[in-house]
């Protein structure tokens, strides 16, 4: 099937325009004239539709949203297949930017309100987490700040890679597989055994992206940097990362010990859960009150284009 404006994916849903493309996906704003309202369709890539690895994890994506039950996860409407056998979802309309686009334009956000979107991100993974699943690419690009007037509501987006542990409470319908060498997740978020091994991950996985998306957001830059997507693999494997008091001393020893739990390089060391991982932030942050250190040194360095090595956009 052609997708282009005017098309009806379902008898109630017809497609308004395009709104994006990546590796994996397109996404059309398209009209529910049942409920009377705007929302997002995504279809699978039409160079995948072939491919019964890529069309199996897009139908799990689509179970995985109605399983896991938690606000702060997009609301999946509808779920199908085009007529050529092509699977869509039909989710909610989200008003508002990702996490990436915030912290673009804001630089780093105050201890108060990174940890209003770390709780939320919490309450998400630990839904997630307790359903037996694991989400596999954490980072501020799949992290979408709702528009309100008080404060800001979190949507953690894309399951497209998520994988599914030996606990979940549910059936995969479809086989999905993890080949050993294929590149599940976004560098700069993955953690020293997800490197090593997409398949060979469980949920502290999850844990140690959450942590590089709250330094992030605390300190205004990444810890774990290099010039090439080697010598990065290697910083992360070491765990080298600068701790936030050495931008500044205000910064409290207590998060400082907090981010070195977090990346631990043993899964063991880690937090056991994400209620865990975030009561304790609460704790570590508690000192600061309303006082906002400063953050890492600016750098006015392009991002690294490591595309021939990286996963591909979602």
């Amino acid at each position: 099937m052609r997708l282009e404006p005017g098309v009806w994916i379902t008898p109630v849903v017809r497609l308004v325009r395009p709104l994006g493309a990546g590796g994996m996906s397109t996404v059309w704003v398209a009209a529910h004239m049942r409920l009377h309202t705007q929302v997002a369709v995504k279809v699978l890539a039409v160079e995948l539709r072939r491919d019964a690895n890529a069309r199996a994890r897009f139908r799990r994506e689509g179970r995985l949203w109605k399983l896991i039950q938690s606000s702060h996860l997009v609301q999946t409407l509808d779920a199908g297949e085009l007529d050529d056998g092509t699977p869509f979802m039909v989710m909610e309309w989200l008003e508002g930017e990702t996490l990436s686009h915030c912290i673009e334009r804001e630089g780093r956000l105050s201890p108060r309100d990174a940890l209003v979107v770390i709780q939320q991100l919490g309450k998400a993974l630990q839904s997630a987490h307790e359903t037996g699943v694991v989400h596999r690419d954490i980072k501020p690009d799949n992290l979408f700040l709702l528009r309100s007037h008080g404060a800001p509501i979190l949507k953690v987006l894309d399951f497209g890679v998520a994988k599914r542990m030996p606990y979940a409470t549910f059936r995969d319908g479809e086989a999905v597989q993890t080949l050993v060498d294929e590149p599940l997740g976004t560098p700069h978020f993955m953690s020293p055994e997800q490197l090593r091994s997409a398949s060979e991950v469980d949920h502290r996985t999850d844990l140690w992206a959450m942590a590089v998306v709250t330094y992030r957001l605390l300190c205004g830059a990444r810890p774990f940097e290099a010039e090439d997507f080697p010598s990065l693999c290697f910083t992360i494997i070491q765990g080298e990362f600068t701790p936030p008091s050495a931008f500044d001393p205000a910064w409290p020893a207590t998060l400082d010990h907090w981010f070195a739990r977090c990346f631990h390089l043993e899964r063991e060391g880690r937090f056991n859960s994400a209620y865990e991982a975030v009561h304790q932030l609460q704790a570590a942050l508690a000192p600061l009150g309303d006082h906002q250190p400063a953050g890492a040194p600016s750098t006015d360095d392009e991002e690294p284009d490591w595309e021939d090595q990286k996963t591909r956009p979602r």
